[in-house]
């Protein structure tokens, strides 16, 4: 195997393959087992079937076709074990030559680890925090009786002549939910409820505040593909929120008269927004010399696999290892932001 790697622009890297027909034997003959596994051929055994048979039965460009994503794939892991690439998104590759019994040629661009310049980012946070707890949290009681009004419309029942009868909002109606003395105690806690959920909202708003005004100070170029492989996360999400209703991605495209190319245009700017903020993130962790509690990590991924019951169920669901990447990532981010906020110091974390 012959392998050119070059640095092009946006912190990329553009590997070079060329792969002789030598090469690719070992690939074409694992291609073949694959192919003639179903292949009946009267003197043979059920999936012993010659690699000059199933080349026959199917021909050499079918062959190559299905050799060429082993060869690729085996290639591009060698060269990132033996060069240390490490790449931090999904490469992009491009197939060049594949001609049966010729050198077989593809690139694959990987996107590598950008410099960033981070601005002054603790006196960043420190100011839009200041700033934000200035604000205070306002319920008002008009909140509060549309809850009461959605628990009511919940407890409605058909009467006899076919009308909707709701229960009346009193002190029964109160003890009936459970755990409540009247009417009055209800309203707090549903006031107490809603003033946890706006404190929650306040604190991811400020959080994004404070990202948003690192990241238009900060330096930084990023890869189309770290982008693009941002664009097909959300594609996913996408996907699995339209699914959960019970919808079809095809539906939901149809209803908002968008195709799912239109759609992603106009994601753009946002996937650029999570890539920055997540590089970020990682730099302030460096930066501060921020580390996850690797017993923490252990311990909720282990929580999460045992909702699975059998390890084997584990193991085809989630890899633990990506798995336990994750939760690496949310804890150390986790850590970074309580810095921002000054809630730790970087001896703290």
């Amino acid at each position: 195997m012959n392998l050119t790697i070059n640095d092009i622009e946006k912190s990329q890297k553009k590997l070079l393959f060329s792969l002789t027909p030598d090469d690719m034997q070992p690939y074409v003959e694992m291609a073949a087992e694959r192919l003639g596994k179903d292949l009946k051929v009267k003197g043979f055994r059920d999936g012993k079937v010659p690699t000059s048979v199933v080349t026959q039965a199917f021909g050499k460009e079918a062959l190559w076709n299905e050799a060429s994503a082993d060869a690729i794939e085996d290639s591009y892991a060698k060269a990132v074990t033996e060069h240390d690439l490490q790449p931090i998104g999904r490469p992009r590759v491009d197939i060049t030559k594949l001609v049966p019994d010729n050198d077989f040629e593809f690139t694959v661009t990987i996107p590598c680890d950008p410099p960033v310049e981070l601005p002054d980012y603790k006196e960043i946070a420190a100011k839009v925090v200041k700033d934000e707890q200035k604000k205070e949290i306002e319920i008002d009681e008009h909140e509060v009786e549309e809850t009461l009004s959605v628990i009511q419309n919940s407890r409605a029942t058909q009467g006899e002549d076919g009308k909707e009868q709701k229960p009346e909002l009193d002190d029964e109606f109160a003890k009936s939910l459970g755990g409540f003395k009247d009417l009055e105690e209800l309203k707090a806690s549903i006031r107490d409820g809603i003033t946890k959920e706006k404190k929650q909202a306040k604190a991811e708003a400020i959080r994004l505040k404070v990202m948003e005004g690192i990241r238009k100070k900060a330096k930084m170029e990023i890869s189309d593909l770290l982008i693009a492989n941002e664009l097909d996360k959300m594609q996913d999400e996408m996907v699995s929120r339209v699914t959960s209703m019970g919808s079809t991605v095809e539906e939901y495209l149809t209803q908002i008269g968008k195709t799912m190319d239109e759609v992603r245009t106009g994601w753009e700017d946002k996937a650029l927004e999570r890539v920055q903020i997540a590089l970020l993130l990682r730099r302030i962790a460096e930066a501060e010399g921020i580390e996850p509690d690797e017993t923490k990590v252990e311990s909720e991924a282990n929580a999460y696999l045992r909702q699975f019951g059998e390890p084997e169920e584990a193991s085809k669901a989630v890899s633990p290892e990506l798995l336990r990447a994750y939760i690496r990532g949310m804890l150390r981010n986790e850590k970074v932001f309580e810095l921002l906020e000054g809630k730790t110091t970087k001896t703290d974390s």
